[in-house]
């Protein structure tokens, strides 16, 4: 039987339905519980990409950086 690996896109792709506001609480919070579940596979960030909360797509409440280093603070399994 293989094995299959699933990725949570939702705080990356679920940023849409928020408007992009996730805050560094909600992502340490969402990785945590995530990891918990057993996702071995996280995706963070803006919905649309790497740096695209400074163009006209919509700022996010963090920033890239901010967002990698609050998933890396909580995750225990990097």
């Amino acid at each position: 039987m293989k094995s299959l690996n699933l990725m949570d896109v939702t705080l990356r792709d679920g940023s849409y339905a928020i408007n992009f506001s996730f805050s560094v609480s909600d992502t340490q919070i969402l990785c945590q519980k995530l990891e918990e579940v057993g996702f071995k596979y996280i995706e963070i960030g803006h919905g649309v990409g790497l740096n695209a909360g400074a163009s006209q797509y919509g700022a996010a409440v963090q920033t890239d950086e901010e967002y990698m280093e609050a998933a890396e603070r909580n995750l225990r399994n990097k």
